[in-house]
């Protein structure tokens, strides 16, 4: 019989108490589940389920463990993850009545007998992923039944001959693929707790060697996971904290580096999420609050600023994942993170932000077959909502809704004559896959400035490139460039909160939501404005939709489109007006033409900005540019009433 005993899975009893007087209503909202399953009804989610679903599937007689009842695979992968096994373990902690046992036994008996090794399950219930998942999932409810009289005999005995078929098979699945993919984490989390439940160090050794190598792969200098997906940075992040828990607790020494590389990955994670918490819908993801992640990696780290980013309130995983004693700590924890403006310059993520605001920019690689075509996009949320968002994922078939998902069309940057500039394929593959380049960037108090461009048009002989200029709090200017001959049209796209109603009136968009409001001026000149209806998932399996600008404008040859767009809270007033002005030179008094620079001229509040943005080198002695009364010397020049006098951003 394999170690169960308090070493890393806590004490399921006590910790449902303690559920019942934190918590309050959750305790019913375990064992409603926990019923639901008892009478053949399957829905999967849970917080970190990878793929949830909400359409309960309901078994009147035997369950039939390979059933896909959707054109999606993920649900028959769910089911055979077992998260319904700890449920059901949870409800007889918090219960005592055996019937909660007894069903986790029952399934897990049926499932053992009917759903071999083979090679035909090994491309669904025995795919090495959902092995590894299993694992947890089995040897954290165990202990919580582990007093059961009424389970059948010799039940733990024929879990721990099937464990060991796991470990065996876990211990042979390796290969170039798991190094670099969240697979590799996921499994070999599994086959670590297997090593500890056995007692056996072969496992133990093998495991760890192979996480070293896979961390060591897998997570930028930066911190951000290659694949480009908050989603499943954090699932990578939740197995390996899984493994540091067990091994301290249990006086195993993790290899030199280990557990930093998982903290970097937690303060890459704070600062990634939005204010609120959530992480946004990058690339194959959903919109999940990870603050608890980030109490439990400062507990285990010993990193109190992480703790405190749960604002006092441990969660309920807290709960359950670390014990009594962590989540009181964690409650206990004061202080915070200092969240600043930040350059992932690995990963190309960029994020502005201030008090009420976070605009985030995507400029790096693709990642995984889980990116998305989505250079250039840009996240804004403001006052305790988003105003502009990702459009999701939804689900993973290969579809046209997934390509639709998928192409830059679904995320807020800009395409030229309707062509994807990463083109897909196929649910998991590209055709061509979009060059990033990336730029500069400024962070400083009273103004910031990131850019990036990419080379998906270079086959066309174009080159695009984005400015994003912070100028005050809630007021940006973003700069398209488009260096290009010949007569073309650009498109750009920028998708709303559907939370909120987006309203186009005047050439600009009003957004209302329920903590912010926003505007969204276009300046591009004879441009076609319109709000167009677009899907948007937050969650794996749920479809919205919502509103999207499109705004296309034919150019003709260079051009540089200007978007400002201002935020504050729902219950104030935005006004707002823009307008081009000329550039001039204060040498010669040259005014100088669109293919070379210019200038906006920004009316917020009362309050008057000045940007003069040049787009090649034009200065060929020394002296100045200028516009609306403005002058100084450099690419990009921001004039304000907190900085009158001006300040370049780029040289």
């Amino acid at each position: 019989m394999g170690k169960l005993d308090k070493t890393w899975c806590g004490d399921g009893k006590a910790e449902a108490l303690l559920l019942k007087l934190e918590f309050p209503g959750a305790d019913k909202k375990i064992v409603n589940h926990a019923d639901k399953i008892i009478s053949g009804s399957f829905v999967f989610q849970d917080l970190w389920e990878m793929e949830r679903t909400s359409v309960p599937v309901v078994f009147s007689d035997s369950i039939d463990w390979q059933f896909q009842p959707y054109d999606d695979p993920e649900w028959t992968y769910a089911l055979n993850r077992h998260s319904f096994f700890p449920a059901l373990c949870k409800a007889y902690a918090i219960s005592g009545k055996a019937c909660y046992a007894q069903r986790a036994a029952a399934l897990i008996d049926d499932w053992i007998k009917n759903v071999p090794l083979s090679d035909m399950s090994k491309k669904t219930a025995w795919r090495p992923i959902e092995a590894g998942i299993r694992c947890e999932a089995w040897l954290s409810g165990m202990p919580m039944i582990r007093g059961c009289a009424s389970l059948p005999e010799g039940f733990f005995d024929r879990v721990d001959a099937c464990l060991r078929t796991h470990a065996d098979y876990l211990a042979v699945s390796h290969g170039g693929f798991q190094r670099l993919s969240n697979w590799g984490i996921l499994q070999d989390r599994g086959l670590f707790l297997l090593g500890i439940y056995f007692n056996e160090q072969s496992y133990i050794d093998l495991s760890l060697n192979r996480l070293n190598d896979n961390i060591s792969l897998q997570v930028l200098p930066d911190g951000i996971h290659w694949e480009q997906s908050p989603q499943y940075h954090v699932e990578v992040m939740r197995s390996l904290l899984t493994v540091i828990q067990a091994a301290a607790r249990c006086g195993i020494p993790l290899p030199d580096g280990f557990s930093k590389t998982v903290l970097g990955m937690a303060r890459a994670l704070a600062l990634w999420i939005k204010p609120n918490g959530h992480l946004l819908c990058q690339s194959d993801s959903d919109d999940v609050d990870a603050r608890g992640v980030l109490a439990w990696t400062g507990y285990l780290c010993q990193a109190p600023e992480l703790m405190s980013f749960s604002q006092g309130t441990a969660f309920e995983e807290n709960l359950w994942g670390l014990g009594i004693d962590a989540f009181k700590e964690i409650n206990s924890t004061k202080g915070g993170i200092k969240l600043n403006s930040t350059a992932f310059i690995d990963s190309g993520n960029y994020i502005i932000r201030d008090k009420n605001n976070f605009l985030h920019m995507h400029c790096g690689s693709l990642g995984s077959g889980h990116g998305h075509a989505d250079l250039l996009h840009i996240d804004l949320f403001a006052h305790g909502e988003d105003i502009l968002t990702d459009s999701g994922r939804y689900h993973y078939p290969n579809s046209s809704l997934r390509h639709t998902m998928k192409s830059p069309a679904a995320h807020n940057t800009f395409t030229v004559d309707g062509k994807d500039f990463t083109e897909y394929a196929s649910s998991w593959d590209y055709t061509s896959i979009a060059q990033p380049v990336k730029g500069e960037y400024r962070f400083l108090k009273d103004a910031c400035f990131i850019s990036g461009g990419h080379l998906g048009y270079w086959r066309k002989g174009i080159f695009v490139f984005r400015k994003v200029i912070y100028l005050a709090p809630g007021l940006y200017i973003i700069f398209d460039e488009i260096y290009a001959t010949g007569t073309h049209t650009c498109e750009q796209y920028f998708h709303f909160n559907n939370h909120g109603t987006a309203e186009l009136s005047g050439g600009s968009v009003k957004y209302q939501g329920k903590s912010a409001s926003a505007m969204l001026l276009p300046l591009a000149e004879n441009a076609e404005k319109k709000l167009i209806k677009t899907p948007l998932s937050r969650t794996y399996n749920e479809l919205e939709y919502g509103s999207c600008l499109k705004v296309a404008a034919v150019i003709e040859g260079f051009a540089c489109l200007a978007t400002v767009i201002a935020t504050d809270a729902a219950s104030q007033e935005i006004n707002l007006s823009a307008r081009m002005l000329p550039v001039t030179l204060t040498k010669t008094g040259e005014t100088l033409p669109g293919e070379k620079a210019h200038a906006v001229r920004i009316s917020l509040n009362g309050d008057d900005f000045t940007v003069i943005c040049l787009h090649e080198e034009v200065i060929a002695e020394v002296g100045f540019v200028a516009a609306g009364g403005h002058a100084g010397y450099g690419k990009l020049l921001a004039f304000t009433p907190e900085i009158p006098a001006g300040i370049c951003l780029a040289w």
